[in-house]
């Protein structure tokens, strides 16, 4: 068995080192394992049929988790919807925008901007 002899290891053990080594572990055990052939499985098509019940996976169950915050509704049942209100400018007073998006408010204030003396 080959190992990186030391000096230490030397003096102290003066047998050889295949005496520590175990048995299963050394060149004639692994020799006796392979020694035997490996046979081949033969090709699916030439397996026998055999006539079982299918194999069906385990019932699903859901893991445990934080409770939903709303509950879910019935097909047939109304959904709540969600904002009725639409957005109004208190700038223009127009729908679907409000007074920091106002393209009026910005125009006025640009102009106001522009103008000032400095």
């Amino acid at each position: 068995m080959a190992t990186i002899s030391h000096s230490c290891g030397n003096d102290q053990v003066k047998d050889r080192v295949a005496a520590f080594v175990h048995q299963s572990l050394s060149k004639s055990a692994y020799i006796l394992t392979y020694r035997g052939m490996i046979h081949l499985i033969p090709d699916q098509k030439i397996w026998l049929e055999i006539e079982v019940k299918k194999i069906l996976p385990p019932p699903f169950q859901t893991q445990p988790s934080r409770p939903k915050l709303q509950r879910n509704r019935e097909p047939n049942e109304k959904s709540r919807g969600g904002k009725s209100e639409n957005v109004v400018c208190k700038f223009c007073g127009m729908v679907e925008h409000n007074k920091r998006t106002c393209k009026i408010t910005n125009s006025i204030v640009e102009a106001s901007t522009s103008q000032s003396p400095t």
